[in-house]
């Protein structure tokens, strides 16, 4: 059968697991698995570069967009003039270490994460706009019924779903780990030949007698 939608998505899982008790939990498996495939494959569908924030004089935080995962590359403070600072990631220890002092306020250096909002230290003196690209959350829904994953690779999805379906009910999932692991490893091979795709030929000239 076709699996192109989200609809279809839990039809052939609920296929595959041949039991009416789990119907209810189809759609927690499928985004369980959802999760488990971005956090071991990035691919250049979840990237996006629209973070960009204003950060004002005094501001301690900014709120992450609600399907971040994690920020690709680096994070940038951009002045008035456009000149660009290149922030630093710490965790929360080490950055707190650093600047402990809650009233010292200056170019904010160094950020970290805390659920979903972004901490910058020391406090911001100026006005500045934070700019990066993150990775973002493909996640499927009644509203949302495809998803780069589910269009190119939806076994990805079906065995991912499946293996959390085995642990829920503590069953052997040994064989759809296989098949999701190969899954994987198309889905990096793909990423890789496109990513390496511009890379210039160098072409060799031989000869002819």
């Amino acid at each position: 059968m076709s699996i192109s939608t989200y609809t279809e998505l839990q039809t052939a899982i609920a296929n595959y697991l041949g039991r009416s008790d789990l119907a209810d939990r189809i759609k927690e498996f499928i985004t369980a698995a959802e999760i488990r495939l971005q956090d071991d494959v990035k691919v250049r569908a979840m990237e996006d570069r629209a973070f960009s924030e204003s950060i004002t004089s005094s501001t301690t935080s900014v709120s992450l967009p609600a399907d971040f995962l994690e920020f690709k590359g680096h994070l940038w403070l951009m002045d008035s003039t456009n000149y660009r600072t290149k922030m630093t990631s710490m965790d929360e220890d080490e950055a707190i270490g650093r600047y402990p002092d809650t009233d010292t306020t200056g170019i904010p250096r160094v950020y970290y994460l805390s659920g979903d909002t972004l901490i910058l230290l020391p406090y911001s003196n100026d006005s500045f706009t934070l700019t990066g690209t993150y990775y973002k959350r493909l996640i499927l829904s009644v509203t949302n019924t495809t998803t780069w994953f589910l269009t190119n690779y939806p076994m990805a999805l079906v065995y991912g779903a499946l293996i959390e379906a085995a642990i829920y009910t503590e069953d052997d999932g040994r064989m759809y780990q296989l098949a999701y692991d190969n899954e994987v490893r198309r889905i990096r091979r793909r990423e890789n030949r496109e990513r390496n795709s511009h890379k210039t030929v160098k072409h060799t000239r031989t000869k002819l007698n």
